[in-house]
């Protein structure tokens, strides 16, 4: 299975090292282009069809929490590319494929690939992605993704 793969970063480095890190080590992607920016990033979706999206959160004019608002049902996995471990991680882990802190290395992207290649198909972008809007829109964490056999299952934090 190929996947159509975008990235998402103003930082002209950190695209160049990821494309990098792709080409030479993720032959099951084809990186289909890349973005400065989140507006950027809607219309190469909406232009091509997109698998997955490589994601830095901290840009200028809207971070990549936006890219979410932009679409009513996703249908990409994400894989979050940051240099910032706070709040987030734990928003994202419920909801993304990965969540990889720069500096990236070679071993968590290549890790984060094969996760996003189980999860294509399972139809589980949109509930993932409305627990990650529910628990961004509380500042707190709600609900938690427990991985199953071949699948997540979404529970809450006070049931637990």
């Amino acid at each position: 299975m190929t996947l159509n793969a975008i990235i998402v970063d103003d930082e002209s480095a950190a695209r160049s090292m990821l494309r990098q890190i792709i080409s030479e080590h993720c032959p099951m992607l084809n990186l289909v282009d890349e973005a400065p920016d989140v507006k950027s990033a809607v219309k190469l979706i909406n232009k091509h069809s997109i698998d997955l999206v490589f994601l830095d959160i901290e840009m200028p004019e809207e971070n990549g929490f936006a890219l979410f608002d932009y679409f009513n049902q996703p249908t990409f996995e994400t894989i979050f590319c940051t240099a910032y471990s706070d709040f987030a991680l734990q928003a994202f882990e419920v909801s993304a494929v990965d969540y990889i802190l720069k500096p990236i290395s070679i071993s968590k992207v290549i890790l984060a690939v094969e996760k996003a290649i189980k999860l294509v198909g399972q139809n589980q972008i949109i509930q993932r992605v409305n627990v990650l809007k529910e628990n961004l829109s509380v500042n707190k964490l709600q609900k938690i993704a427990l991985p199953m056999a071949d699948s997540l299952v979404f529970v809450q934090l006070e049931d637990i």
